[in-house]
């Protein structure tokens, strides 16, 4: 499974029908200028079987920012996983993080596989998750 999503504010905020400014910044003259605005934040989930065929291999590729990483294992955690080992890397602004992991002591099958990446796209497209609960 590999998805490549595009996280971005609803399309009602880059409506420029009649009665819009139009304005580059995505709001118009019917918006309220106090209400913040979404960041769009590219986000790159793959499940792929690991070689020995012990487990699967979850790789994340994102926006790096405070917190990140306790969201994700909060998210793998939710959908009880188990990680069995990881390695999280930052390159610049961007976080590559790389996880082993199993389902029940197997590698994921297809519907988990959706399942995972369903959650870890929602969770992550919130951005703003662990701001209040970092460590």
């Amino acid at each position: 499974v590999r998805v490549a999503l595009l996280l971005q504010e609803s399309s009602e905020s880059f409506n420029f029908g009649s009665g819009s400014s139009g304005r580059v910044d995505g709001t118009s003259t019917w918006d309220d200028p106090t209400k913040p605005v979404r960041k769009v934040v590219q986000t790159t989930i793959d499940i792929s079987d690991a070689p020995n065929g012990s487990c699967s291999i979850l790789t994340i590729n994102t926006l790096d920012r405070p917190g990140l990483l306790v969201d994700i294992v909060r998210v793998l955690k939710d959908v009880n996983l188990n990680v069995v080992s990881g390695e999280v890397d930052t390159i610049g602004s961007q976080a590559h993080d790389e996880f082993f992991v199993t389902y029940k002591g197997e590698p994921l099958t297809a519907p988990m596989q959706t399942l995972v990446v369903n959650s870890l796209n929602y969770y992550l497209s919130l951005n703003e998750m662990a701001t209040n609960e970092s460590y």
